[in-house]
């Protein structure tokens, strides 16, 4: 399974299945990290031959999701949060990672703008922003806004100090 997400007053579990999101075997497990208020949930699948994550958006309604774009330059992604639906759109708040271990150090935060009516649809690509002061954006508002933390120089012991920082259309604060 790509992930699970329980709902409404009696706890409906709904299973999230790898193959929405491409042929069977190829990803071999995954997980939900979050859901709004509409049912849209935004998690991760793995692929199977080298365990690379790809960042997903799944609509539960109608029961479609897709994978989210990454620019050139970055081989993994991660989503973390998930906006409510304003004017037919869903922002996420996600990671993006130059490399495919976690010891890298170069993540760039990114904010992805889902039409919800396109999840699903063939040839459909959410637009992106690359966050070029984010390591991690991991809070999205409904107006687009992203929280995250910056990275800055590490301390003398090589320990990263992070920031915490929100970017908005006008710039970060």
């Amino acid at each position: 399974n790509a992930g699970a997400v329980w709902t409404g007053p009696s706890w409906t579990r709904t299973v999230i299945q790898l193959t929405a999101f491409g042929s069977s075997g190829y990803f071999d497990w995954g997980l939900a990290w979050d859901v709004n208020d509409q049912g849209i949930a935004v998690g991760l699948v793995s692929r199977a031959s080298d365990y690379v994550q790809f960042a997903y958006v799944y609509d539960m309604k109608r029961g479609v999701g897709q994978l989210l774009p990454m620019p050139s330059g970055y081989v993994e992604s991660n989503p973390y949060a998930i906006s409510n639906v304003v004017d037919g759109v869903v922002y996420v708040a996600g990671v993006l990672r130059p490399c495919s271990n976690h010891s890298c150090r170069d993540n760039r935060g990114v904010r992805w703008t889902v039409d919800v009516g396109q999840i699903g649809q063939s040839g459909y690509q959410p637009a992106y922003e690359v966050l070029s002061q984010l390591a991690w954006a991991e809070g999205a508002s409904d107006q687009g806004f992203i929280a995250g933390t910056k990275n800055s120089t590490p301390d003398r012991r090589g320990n990263i100090i992070q920031t915490a920082m929100l970017w908005k259309p006008a710039g970060y604060i």
